[in-house]
């Protein structure tokens, strides 16, 4: 079995379930222990269940909850080295540290998992491409602009979730300061709904069963819109029949289940 689930992901909290076969990993733990098994048991699963925390990087909205579910649940964590100094999980509250490079592939119980350098303000910054049960899922959020790796990692893969963060006039026009909108906006920052548009375009193929759109901020942009450009993007391409699902903030999101 083959499940992904989207628990939340915007500015307030990310954290993404994959299951494969008998294992199941966390992609991040931005929220609290209550509300990642709030949200794991809305969709039929156990934090006490989880095998391992792969941590994208150290910013709260990722990382928020990752000391607590370790040490209480015994979860071992895995990430880059920066990220673990830079998160100050090196102090050995978490039971396990599981040090893991981009491109140097590894395996969790019944899945095979290829960390892979993008773009972003924090110490290190990962995405994951997953081989579960014959399918990839690939995970890419928290970037300013697309790498040759970047494109790459994501081609062909069956389940794409990727970052569609930000309307390019919304962050203009906002209430946003300008140093803020400008982090935003820069090439450390975060993907725009065109950026991500135009990413699609070149990855997506007809191995794609489904693409999810995730980190959209609450103040720079709208789930139509995004959703919108992403469609219109598929279609040039001639790939409409793959459908496109806008994750939440406040709720779970099932992506894919094979």
């Amino acid at each position: 079995m083959v499940k992904v689930v989207v628990l939340g992901s915007g500015s307030r909290g990310n954290a993404t379930l994959v299951v494969g076969g008998r294992t199941r990993v966390l992609v991040d733990a931005g929220f609290s222990r209550a509300e990642l098994a709030r949200r794991l048991h809305d969709v039929g699963e156990r934090l006490e269940d989880v095998d391992a925390i792969l941590l994208t990087h150290e910013h709260g909205d990722h990382a928020r909850g990752v000391r607590v579910v370790a040490k209480r649940e015994g979860i071992p964590v895995a990430c880059h080295g920066d990220t673990l100094r830079a998160a100050r999980l090196d102090d050995g509250t978490i039971p396990e540290w599981m040090e893991i490079e981009a491109g140097r592939p590894f395996c969790i119980g019944d899945l095979a998992i290829e960390p892979f350098e993008v773009p972003h303000d924090a110490a290190f910054t990962l995405g994951f491409r997953i081989r579960a049960e014959g399918l990839t899922i690939a995970y890419c959020t928290d970037l300013g602009h697309v790498t040759h790796v970047v494109r790459e990692r994501l081609a062909s893969a069956n389940v794409l979730i990727v970052e569609s963060n930000h309307d390019l006039d919304m962050l203009r026009d906002g209430d946003y300061p300008w140093t803020l909108k400008q982090r935003i906006a820069s090439r450390h920052g975060h993907l725009s709904n065109d950026a991500t548009a135009g990413l699609l375009e070149s990855v997506v193929d007809g191995e794609a069963m489904v693409v999810a759109l995730a980190h959209l901020s609450e103040s720079n942009n709208v789930p139509d819109l995004a959703a919108h450009e992403a469609r219109a993007a598929l279609m040039r391409r001639g790939w409409e029949r793959v459908p496109v699902v806008v994750t939440r903030q406040d709720a779970p999101q099932l992506v894919a289940t094979a």
